[in-house]
């Protein structure tokens, strides 16, 4: 898809300001509200846009264990028959295929180490699928940056891990169906959240509103169809080991400046960090990993790449609400 300036402006604002109406977008933007219901209804009819995510933090449901993982199969063929049991799970909030070194990436959410280690020990008991390998990462850090490449440069990045003084929150039932509603579309308008809790577009707004000062509700970002669009999603597995306060400073102003990187986390574990870029071509990707390598020159680190195939799940941010 070809970029406009007005494309550029539109995805912009949608992309960061959470369940704009047509007529805000319009009026903030300067345009007719027809040229953004028609662009904004183009993007998702083309595939490039696939979902409006929400971003809850998760402490506040008491979740507090956030485990992305790469698994590989002794048999490419068990891994269809992991994925039917992930169909319905309520930890896991996303997963799809990756090559190289690992068949699968998950992203899953648990209350605590106890809960991850029974799902852990679910997966190496069961006869039918057998793993060679697996990384499984325990992040403290993990941010989500503007899409520079596509030049929404206005927002600042988003933590996606933050803690709460009082991390275990009370919701009441239409609390909890306004968030479902939220994380099957970011973007649900207001009128009809209001009618699926059968109640007033006065009180769903003073509920969001409040959700979001308590920090329930983080924010916002759309899931692009980055393929639809040219480019590929590649995974750098990065181990640094002495990961000092000055590397990690360095590290990241690297990320937040790349105009390819988009998210990226630190992990307690080894490797302690991963990094998500989007390019163009093969030579895009060794560009970035050349500038890593020579940040950390002096360093002796390890760099697994992971291009990432089909996502086979739409990311379910709150699965564990089903």
């Amino acid at each position: 898809m070809e970029f406009k300036e007005i494309d550029r402006k539109i995805l912009t604002y949608i992309n960061h300001n959470r369940n704009p109406s047509i007529s805000k977008i319009a009026k903030s933007l300067k345009i007719s509200r027809d040229q953004v219901d028609y662009r904004i209804k183009k993007y998702i009819s083309e595939g490039f846009i696939k979902k409006f995510i929400t971003f809850f933090n998760y402490s506040a449901f008491g979740y507090n264990y956030f485990a992305p993982m790469f698994l590989k199969f002794e048999k490419l063929s068990q891994a269809e028959i992991f994925f039917k049991k992930l169909e319905k799970h309520k930890n896991i909030i996303s997963y799809g295929r990756c090559l190289a070194k690992y068949d699968i990436y998950l992203n899953t959410i648990f209350k605590n180490e106890n809960e991850f280690s029974e799902f852990l020990s679910e997966i190496l008991s069961d006869s039918g699928i057998i793993l060679s390998d697996y990384v499984i990462m325990k992040p403290y850090v993990s941010e989500f940056y503007p899409l520079k490449f596509i030049n929404l440069h206005e927002a600042e990045e988003m933590e996606f891990l933050p803690t709460l003084e009082n991390p275990i929150k009370k919701f009441d039932e239409k609390d909890i169906k306004i968030m479902k509603m939220l994380d099957n579309n970011g973007w649900e308008k207001i009128t009809n959240i209001a009618h699926g809790i059968k109640s007033s577009p006065e009180l769903v707004i003073y509920k969001i509103k409040r959700l979001e000062k308590e920090k329930v509700i983080l924010g916002s970002r759309v899931h692009f169809d980055f393929i639809n669009i040219g480019y590929s999603p590649t995974v750098l597995l990065v181990n640094i080991p002495h990961l000092s306060d000055a590397n990690t400073n360095k590290l990241k102003k690297f990320v937040k400046q790349s105009p390819r990187i988009n998210n990226f986390l630190l992990s307690f574990s080894k490797p302690n960090c991963a990094i998500q870029v989007f390019h163009k071509n093969e030579n895009e990707l060794r560009e970035e990993i050349k500038k890593l390598q020579e940040l950390f020159k002096d360093e002796i680190i390890s760099v697994d790449i992971l291009p990432l195939e089909e996502e086979l799940k739409m990311p379910e941010m709150l699965p564990f609400l089903k």
